[in-house]
């Protein structure tokens, strides 16, 4: 122990200090909690990549990605999702096209079809059918394809808007 003398013209007074034995010494440790805390929110970014083409059957009846210089749509899907309950895709055809010639949807059925790949495998799956994927990165390519049940399409722009959804 260190002691410290201190003389005035009053007093004499005698300091001893104590905490020059602790600090010099590992005798006494000291601890303290670092606490770290985070959250992952349960998200499913889709993001629009490719525009698909509908190309035409030799015959005029089908407007569809899958058809000869057609192109399918590409969708990124970025899901963090949650352990046993994972996020899911699907494609829902239209119901008719946004734009085209004034006969464009006259007897005509839209079907689309999806495959992915990257969080979860699947291919060729109806538009409506949930498929889940996994935490992280999943490509999700798109087909559609719109069939006259009479007639021929017609010449002329058309549009088709495909619904992807991740649920």
């Amino acid at each position: 122990m260190m002691r410290v003398h201190i003389k005035s013209a009053t007093k004499k007074c005698t300091l001893v200090a104590a905490t020059l034995i602790v600090t010099a010494g590992n005798s006494l440790a000291a601890t303290a909690p670092a606490i770290f805390n985070g959250l992952i929110a349960a998200t499913c970014i889709l993001t629009a990549g490719v525009t698909g083409v509908l190309t035409p059957n030799s015959t005029y009846s089908t407007l569809s990605s899958r058809n000869a210089l057609g192109v399918s749509s590409v969708v990124s899907v970025v899901s963090t999702g949650l352990i046993g309950s994972p996020f899911g895709v699907s494609a829902i055809a239209p119901s008719s096209f946004s734009s085209g010639p004034a006969d464009g949807n006259t007897s005509t059925t839209f079907t689309s079809t999806y495959s992915v790949t990257g969080g979860a495998t699947a291919s060729n799956v109806a538009g409506a059918t949930v498929t889940p994927v996994g935490v992280g990165a999943t490509v999700m390519t798109v087909d559609l394809d719109a069939t006259k049940s009479s007639g021929n399409f017609s010449a002329g722009a058309y549009s088709a808007i495909v619904t992807v959804r991740c649920e």
